[in-house]
């Protein structure tokens, strides 16, 4: 055995010493974050199913508007409004903002079949020119919201079933102020490496939350409660930030257990847009912004993920290019260090599987676990592409703990 330790150098012990690190780092991650997302029990099916198989309208549970952003959005609402107001939750309304002048869409809202009489249309004359559209038209939606939760989402999403609102009703607690679900992209609707790093922007939002780290989710699946979000004013307090479709929330919980996640295959929301590659790079951009704005347990946690990434993927091709160049004809040093390498390359490798393997499959998207250790070589190579700058904005002060 001293013989062969003999065989190793500073350098040897550097590589083998920091690929270790990021690898306990990346299981650490994996254990804490995702696997809480399939650990979770989903007992809100079991709770709303009547005896012979079917779920019947609730009409004991909190009041859900869903607020729909309407702007430019004539041929999304006209395929998946109808979902919406096909809903067999008993307490909830539709509300679509849109612009005033937009005479087919409005035309098309007017001839929307409404027998229950749930959809509500607003109107907007004015735009605010250093506003996000879309977030200025979900604050005049929420602002007009008859209920006291409110759902945000997407034209380009709807209800993967007729049950999803009492679904989403079913996890809304006593003390709950915000709810962050998900939305899918189908199998057809973008390429696999695009698909699996939207799932896991998903798993670490819900997983963030789940553990009690909550910082930002997707906008397009997310309840808040009216009263915290007019109480900060909406999104006036972080209007300058750039992060796309993905809200910053952390600010307004007084305690963790406000907030909930949603992981439930019978909520989720699917998207009918496409996921292009390049959106897909936005949007991840956007995300990592969302997630660097405030400072805490959530950030730092991000941050050392992303890190160990990166570094498990420098060392790993380190020690091969030393292990060829240098080190190559010493056969004792190259069994040795062979065998302690892929014992961690094969150790993480297996965790990361599995543990992917049952998240994506609670959030129904099965198909795409076998893509992490691949897909990882391509984030590697585009990640100076989202670290190298980062955006700095004012932050708002932390909520005040009520009385």
């Amino acid at each position: 055995m001293e013989r062969i330790w003999a065989y190793f150098s500073w350098w040897d012990g550097l590589l083998l010493g920091g690929l270790l690190l990021c690898t306990a780092v990346l299981i650490g991650f994996y254990w804490k974050f995702y696997r809480p997302v399939y650990k979770r029990k989903d007992t809100t099916a079991a709770e709303t199913e009547s005896p012979d198989g079917s779920t019947p309208p609730a009409t004991d549970g909190p009041g859900i508007s869903v607020v729909i952003s309407g702007q430019n959005q004539y041929d999304s609402l006209k395929k998946n409004l109808p979902f919406w107001l096909d809903q067999k939750y008993a307490a909830y309304e539709v509300i679509v903002v849109y612009d005033y002048a937009d005479d087919d869409l409005n035309l098309l809202l007017n001839g929307m079949e409404d027998p229950n009489e749930r959809l509500k249309c607003v109107q907007v004359n004015q735009n605010i020119n250093f506003f996000d559209q879309e977030k200025f038209s979900l604050s005049i939606g929420l602002k007009s919201a008859a209920y006291p939760y409110v759902l945000l989402t997407s034209a380009e999403c709807r209800p993967e079933n007729q049950d999803c609102l009492q679904h989403i009703a079913a996890s809304i607690g006593d003390d709950t102020q915000i709810v962050a679900g998900y939305s899918l992209y189908p199998a057809q609707q973008g390429s696999a490496l695009a698909r699996y790093f939207h799932d896991e922007r998903i798993l670490q939002s819900l997983g963030l939350i789940l553990a009690g780290k909550p910082c930002a989710a997707s906008r397009h699946a997310l309840i808040y409660h009216k009263d915290i979000f007019l109480q900060h004013h909406g999104y006036t307090a972080f209007y300058t930030l750039n992060s796309g479709n993905y809200d910053v929330f952390a600010h307004y919980l007084t305690a963790p257990a406000e907030a909930g996640a949603l992981a439930a295959k019978a909520a989720r929301l699917r998207y009918t847009s496409r996921l292009s590659f390049g959106r897909w790079l936005r949007e991840e951009r956007q995300y990592l912004n969302a997630c660097n704005w405030r400072p805490g347990a959530a950030r730092k946690a991000g941050i050392a993920y992303r890190y160990a990434l990166f570094g498990y993927h420098l060392f790993v091709i380190g020690w091969l290019l030393y292990t060829l160049l240098a080190r190559f004809p010493e056969g004792p040093y190259c069994l040795a260090a062979i065998g302690l390498f892929a014992a961690l390359i094969l150790t993480k490798g297996l965790f990361q599987t599995i543990i992917h393997y049952k998240a994506h499959r609670q959030l129904g998207e099965s198909r795409l676990w076998w893509g992490a250790p691949c897909f990882e070589w391509i984030y590697i190579c585009l990640f100076p592409f989202w670290t190298l700058r980062r955006k700095q904005v004012r932050r708002p002060g932390k909520r005040k703990k009520r009385p």
